[in-house]
């Protein structure tokens, strides 16, 4: 598996359109951060996510017993709480996620895939064992529209053009040896949704789970993250109350685009497996 570090220290300017590049900067004891060169803006980043640390703030995207995120000031903002000692020591030991979100969007950037910008990546120790990080990125475009939201509201029953973009997306992903972690459509969105005589251009969020390989992805991971996206669409057409495709007409729109991108075949009988598995899955509360 590649450094994280790795992409890290290529040509991080390549990040930003304006062609401004990274302040690494570590905190004595405290913290290690990454900030977009808009240094006159580390005073308020700092407000406001200790503000959306301390308490419950209103635009509220997500309130786990993980997570938090917002939007907040036009701009996108996740703290990762401390979850305990044990978890904290485990902590010590990985790349911050909000590190992870950096990497893969230097990474999609070079690629040329949509993804926001991030501006702020921070690891913050109090104590030992006590560990918060923080993530703000750049918001998405007012156009963009969320794959999952246009499936669950789609009166067409299968987009042919649509699963042939994640599919290559997918592609594009796993040749270059990444993994994105949770690929579901929730997680992608639509540049140009209301567009009907253009292809599709999705972007990607929630890149905090992101792997490199240096051999390529496996076959078995690459089975699981295609599996994550059949599934979410017929979960996606479920929650809308809309009729299912079948599956056998919805793995040959995507596996044939992905098949002749990558040149790889996938594994029929576990693509299958995995679908009807994540499909019929039900989340604990």
């Amino acid at each position: 598996m590649a450094s994280f570090s790795t992409y890290l220290k290529r040509s991080p300017d390549h990040c930003r359109s304006g062609g401004n590049g990274y302040l690494f900067a570590a905190e004595p004891r405290t913290s290690f951060f990454i900030l977009a060169s808009r240094q006159e803006e580390k005073t308020h980043f700092r407000q406001a996510l200790d503000g959306m640390r301390q308490s419950v703030p209103e635009n509220l995207l997500k309130n786990s017993r993980s997570v938090r995120a917002v939007i907040q000031d036009g701009l996108f903002m996740k703290y990762y709480r401390p979850r305990g000692p044990l978890h904290g020591l485990k902590r010590l030991f990985q790349l911050p996620r909000p590190f992870r979100c950096l990497a893969g969007a230097l990474h999609l950037q070079r690629l040329g895939i949509p993804t926001p910008e991030v501006l702020w990546a921070e690891r913050r120790r109090e104590g030992l064992l006590t560990i918060h990080e923080y993530l703000i990125t750049a918001p998405l475009p007012a156009e963009a529209m969320s794959v999952s939201r246009l499936v669950e509201t789609s009166p067409e029953l299968l987009s042919q053009p649509l699963l042939k973009a994640l599919a290559e997306l997918t592609a594009a992903l796993h040749d270059s040896g990444m993994e994105h972690g949770d690929l579901s459509l929730r997680n992608l969105y639509l540049l140009n949704a209301g567009d009907a005589a253009v292809a599709p251009v999705p972007g990607v969020i929630d890149l905090d789970g992101c792997r490199f390989y240096r051999n390529g992805v496996p076959q078995r991971q690459r089975c699981r993250e295609a599996a994550r996206i059949l599934s979410s669409y017929l979960r996606c057409r479920r929650a809308g109350n809309l009729p299912e495709p079948e599956y056998s007409e919805l793995a040959r729109g995507f596996v044939e685009p992905y098949e002749t991108r990558t040149g790889i075949r996938l594994d029929a009988a576990l693509l299958r497996q995995r679908t009807e598995y994540l499909t019929n899955r039900i989340r604990k509360a």
